[in-house]
Formats: structure tokens, C-alpha cells, sequence
């Protein structure tokens, strides 16, 4: 005889199985790689267009992608996190160094907004996110 409960909960567990492993699939596709690459491209293209005496709007535009980046970046982040385990996400270098940079990243948010103005080195940080590009390397051959 089983009770409501137990069925419940190896039915919920089943279903968080089978949703883990769908994500899993997800987040070692070929084409979400090459999104998130996208991705780090177009932050690229954002962090190069800074520039001295440039208007208010372009200030406010890249200041808004900034955090939109940030929240595409914790996003895959938390995917890979939960469909590869926490062991396995850290298992890889790269995924160790977004952790880093993205926590880092983070904090400097919190920063600014408990003390605004006096940012700790949020360049430091964007040069860092930017190195993200070279996870493109593990797909070149003649390096």
C-alpha cells in the first residue's frame, strides 16, 4: 500500500529528473554555445563603443545593456549550474572563470548601488567578461 505522499514526491522527483536532463541537453548544444558567443560578441561591440565626450543617450543605452548582459550571462550560468551539476560546472576552467567574473561582476552592481559613484573597477571586470571570446578557440584547429 503506498500513501499520496510518497507517489507525489517520486513524481516530482521524476519530473526535476527528466527537466535536468532536458537542460543538460540544452546547455551542451552546439547552438547554445554559439548564442552565448553572440552574446559575448554583441557585449563586446557595447564595451568598444564607450567613448570620451559621448552623448547621454548612448551613456544610458550601453549603461542599461550592461545589466542586461549581466542578466543573460547569470542566466546561462544558472542553466549550466543546474543541468550539469555543481561539480561538473566547475570541473571546467572556463566555467570557473565566468563563475568569478560574473560574481565579481555582481558585487560591483551592489557596490554601486549602496555607494553610487565610486565604482571599484568595473573596467577591470568588463576586460575580464570580454576574454569570454576566446572560448572560441576550443573550436580552432590550428592554434
Amino acid at each position: 500500500k503506498s500513501g499520496g505522499k510518497m507517489d507525489s514526491s517520486s513524481y516530482f522527483r521524476r519530473k526535476e529528473k527528466r527537466f535536468r536532463f532536458f537542460i543538460r541537453r540544452m546547455v551542451k548544444a552546439q547552438s547554445f554555445y554559439w548564442i552565448v558567443l553572440c552574446v559575448v560578441g554583441l557585449n563586446t561591440l557595447c564595451v568598444a563603443m564607450v567613448h570620451y565626450d559621448q552623448p547621454e543617450w548612448l551613456t544610458t543605452a550601453l549603461y542599461t545593456a550592461e545589466f542586461v548582459f549581466l542578466g543573460l550571462f547569470l542566466t546561462e550560468m544558472t542553466l549550466k549550474m543546474y543541468g550539469l551539476g555543481g561539480r561538473n560546472y566547475f570541473h571546467s576552467s572556463f566555467n570557473c572563470f565566468d563563475f568569478g567574473v560574473i560574481v565579481g561582476s555582481i558585487c560591483e552592481v551592489i557596490w554601486d548601488i549602496i555607494k553610487p559613484g565610486s565604482s571599484f573597477g568595473i573596467s577591470v571586470l568588463r576586460a575580464l567578461r570580454l576574454l569570454r571570446i576566446f572560448k572560441v578557440t576550443k573550436y580552432w584547429n590550428s592554434l
